[in-house]
């Protein structure tokens, strides 16, 4: 955890109990200081550099302070400080830390962190459908964008449909015809609203009504990965 596997911290703080602790890594001559098992009501870690720590099992309530840009400072320090190993409990206690100031949007983004860390330790195969869930819906923290996904599907098939329209099934009969909700009826597997039905593509077209419908279906099963999750922790 430190400068190799073997080497020893320089100080030990393990299952220590304080109200405050600082912890001024900007100035501190010491190489490692290990914090295991700790229980702190603020901490001031001031994540600049300094020694690496022992992070794991350390429990805090509040931290301090927060500068500009402190999320992407302190994700950085626990990833130094990780030494490449995932280690769950760190990243969990930061963004409950958030929490407890209000900061819902920042822990989000500590916990979205935590998942695409854990995804450098996974099988190949894993990973990709781990990374799609970051990309559709931020690990079921950011469901709007897979809204946004959505949004930028149907346009695109809205205009695609207007330009070239889908040949009817039964001539004379059935709805009008209506490139965005024909667009929808593709993305969205669980609702019918009667186009896809009435309407077919052919030839060329034919494969890109193919490609919405997988990425509804992708859409769909991502979202319902990463919300599950996330409801799953309340």
């Amino acid at each position: 955890m430190y400068a190799g596997p073997t080497d020893e911290p320089a100080i030990r703080l393990d299952d220590m109990r304080a109200g405050r602790l600082d912890i001024d890594t900007a100035r501190s001559d010491t190489s490692s200081i290990s914090l295991r098992g700790a229980s702190v009501g603020t901490l001031l870690d001031r994540p600049q550099g300094g020694p690496l720590l022992e992070l794991d099992a350390l429990a805090y309530q509040r931290l301090t302070p927060l500068p500009p840009r402190s999320t992407t400072l302190r994700l950085s320090w626990l990833r130094e400080n990780l030494a490449g190993q995932y280690r769950p409990q760190p990243y969990e206690q930061l963004a409950a830390s958030y929490r407890v100031l209000g900061h819902d949007s920042e822990a989000r983004r500590v916990l979205r962190a935590k998942h695409r860390h854990h995804r450098t330790m996974l099988p190949w195969p894993t990973k990709i459908w781990d990374w799609l869930q970051d990309v559709v819906a931020g690990y079921g923290y950011r469901p709007a964008l897979a809204g946004a996904w959505l949004a930028a599907l149907t346009l695109v098939g809205s205009l695609v449909f207007t330009i070239n329209e889908p040949n009817r099934l039964e001539p004379g009969g059935g709805p009008s015809f209506n490139a965005t909700v024909y667009t929808l009826d593709l993305l969205l597997p669980f609702i019918d609203f009667g186009q896809e039905k009435a309407f077919m593509t052919s030839n060329g077209l034919q494969w890109f009504g193919y490609l919405l419908v997988a990425s509804g279906w992708l859409l769909a099963t991502t979202l319902f990965a990463g919300l599950t999750r996330v409801l799953g922790r309340s």
